[in-house]
């Protein structure tokens, strides 16, 4: 999953741009529930070891049924984990002005952290298992 907080949408209802750097802390705390499709994703910043961020072209989806496009940049350290074409990533919103929308990094962390917790707990159950036999 990448992200940059922040980004240039553009609605398919509304179709202006918008750049929100000074609301995206906002955002997340009080902005609507959504979701994003990833459509293009690509690694910039390259660093050994692969990419320290991406470019992202996504399709948000609005509770209300509309959608937009987004352009933005995700930095691999918002969320430290790997954004791929068909992921889908939650996304926070206003209801009200469909071009204020932010990537929910604290909710990629989260599930990130959540899968991580069951592949531990998977590992060692596998190991006890080893272990009988």
């Amino acid at each position: 999953m990448r992200l940059l907080l922040a980004g240039s949408v553009r609605s398919q209802n509304h179709g202006n741009l918008m750049r929100l750097p000074g609301h995206r802390k906002k955002l997340l705390r009080e902005g609507a529930e959504g979701h994003a499709v990833v459509l293009e994703s690509q690694g910039v910043n390259i660093v050994a070891g692969g990419a320290s961020a991406f470019k992202l072209l996504l399709e948000v989806h609005f509770s209300d049924g509309s959608t937009a496009e987004l352009r933005q940049k995700f930095n691999l350290t918002d969320a430290r984990v790997i954004i791929s074409v068909g992921d889908i990533l939650p996304i926070r919103y206003k209801p009200d002005d469909h071009s204020a929308v932010v990537i929910d990094a604290p909710a990629i962390r989260a599930m990130r952290d959540e899968k991580h917790r069951g592949s531990d707990l998977e590992a060692v159950e596998r190991a006890r298992r080893r272990l009988k036999s």
